[in-house]
């Protein structure tokens, strides 16, 4: 028995650590990518994984992000999501909020590749059982919300995307260049990070794309002289006006002699769509300037309302709202982007003017429903795309948008209209001074309200 307390002493100088697993009290754990963590750059590595369009996104701790300086955005990102899988409140509106109070940074890409995640999961259904959730597919990919509609509306949702054939592969093109364009809502955003995840080889149609193009040479700070390529873009612009301007017979002819004579200098169809590409190009090749980069944006945007995007579908209901975007990027775009818009107002009033009561409306509908969510129009329903022809509730829907209630006929409609496009006019006539744009502005806001 003299020899117990020397084998007692022996056998714990021979006993083996605890597996963690197995300790009552095992230490605290940390997420090994909370832990790399320690800026937005870090935080945006970490919550993406290989996703570019953060489909699926790991989710750090709340008050991780919370204690990094710039990281506002991603925690208030995070809470919503949390929130929003707790079962409070409705995705799309849930997110839709968030991207609207957080419009210039990573939190608008991020919104919108979780929207997108879901919008792929409704696509992947078979055709009969996704009838019902069409309304909530355009709801998840734009900025529409989507209300309980009436079944026998005669146009399906998504056909103002596309009219004939399968829409799968438009739409999911449509919904990644706009997850694509939320990442390039800002200049402060650090998308650096991307490089990597878009030059993976499941993305080269993304990459292809101009969006694409435009978010990766930024990403690896491409740089270039743009010179030529800003005064491109001015002139495309001015071009444009004057087409938007000329509602006389003495101004169409002199916009014809004019257009005629710049297509013959350019070697070109359409002047307007060949300055575009040219500034979009260039602008694009120097993208790490915050003004070429946010040039190339509103260049682009301004393509697909000139139906002339590199990247079928061009239509589509957020082109002014990324016009509205690029104006974060530099003072210098400001004028441009507040022109477009007028631009756009201007002629998809016009041609709801010409075609309400024709088979020209939903066409017509998309261009109008477009402007006005760039211009700070809404909220606006997806039912106004299902529509062949305008009701009471169409005009309720759409002056109410724009500040104006009780109306619900075209007269008092275009009326709201009208004023809704003269302030637009003025605001772009303030910003771009005196001169001949400033002039076609005046001569808009003038006749806007006939």
């Amino acid at each position: 028995m003299r020899y117990l307390p020397l084998v007692l002493v022996l056998l714990a100088a021979c006993s083996r650590k605890v597996p963690e697993h197995l300790r009552i009290d095992p230490p605290d754990q940390q997420d090994p990518a909370a832990a790399a963590i320690i800026d937005v750059s870090s935080a945006l590595e970490a919550m993406l994984g290989s996703d570019p369009l953060g489909r699926a996104p790991h989710l750090p701790d709340w008050e991780t992000l919370n204690e990094i300086d710039g990281a506002e955005a991603l925690a208030a990102y995070v809470e919503r999501i949390q929130a929003v899988e707790r079962g409070e409140g409705q995705v799309e509106r849930a997110l839709q909020q968030l991207e609207d109070e957080w419009r210039a940074s990573a939190a608008v890409a991020l919104a919108r590749g979780y929207r997108l995640r879901i919008a792929e999961n409704h696509l992947a259904r078979t055709q009969a059982a996704r009838e019902d959730t069409d309304d909530r597919i355009v709801s998840l990919i734009t900025a529409l919300s989507a209300t309980p509609t009436d079944d026998a509306l005669p146009r399906t949702s998504l056909q103002w995307l596309v009219e004939d054939g399968p829409f799968e592969e438009p739409v999911r093109t449509y919904a990644d260049r706009w997850v694509a364009v939320g990442w390039l809502a800002s200049p402060r955003i650090p998308v650096q990070v991307l490089v990597p995840l878009l030059e993976a080889p499941q993305y080269d149609v993304l990459r292809a794309t101009p969006t694409g193009k435009l978010l990766l040479a930024r990403a690896k700070g491409a740089s270039a002289n743009t010179t030529d390529a800003w005064a491109d873009l001015r002139r495309a612009t001015h071009l444009a006006l004057q087409a938007a301007a000329a509602d006389r017979d003495s101004e169409q002819a002199d916009w014809a002699e004019v257009r005629r004579a710049a297509a013959d200098e350019l070697g070109a169809v359409d002047p307007v769509v060949a300055l575009l590409r040219r500034a979009a190009d260039q602008l694009t090749a120097g993208a790490t300037e915050d003004r070429a980069a946010g040039g190339a944006l509103l260049a682009l945007a301004a393509l697909r309302w000139s139906h002339a995007c590199g990247s079928p579908p061009c239509v589509g209901v957020d082109r002014i709202e990324t016009v509205q975007l690029s104006e974060a990027w530099h003072a210098d775009i400001r004028p441009l982007a507040s022109i477009w818009r007028v631009i756009a107002l201007k002629s998809s009033i016009d041609s709801l003017e010409v075609g309400r009561d024709t088979a020209l409306f939903p066409t017509a509908m998309v261009g109008l429903v477009d402007a006005l969510l760039g211009s700070g129009g809404g909220p606006l329903d997806v039912r106004l795309l299902r529509e062949r022809r305008p009701s009471a509730a169409t005009w309720l829907a759409i002056a109410r948008a724009i500040g104006t209630e009780g109306v619900t006929d075209w007269e008092g409609t275009r009326a709201a209209l009208g004023d809704h496009l003269a302030d637009e006019a003025r605001r772009a006539a303030a910003l771009t001074g005196p001169g001949e744009t400033a002039h076609l502005l005046a001569r808009i806001a003038r006749r806007a309200v006939p």
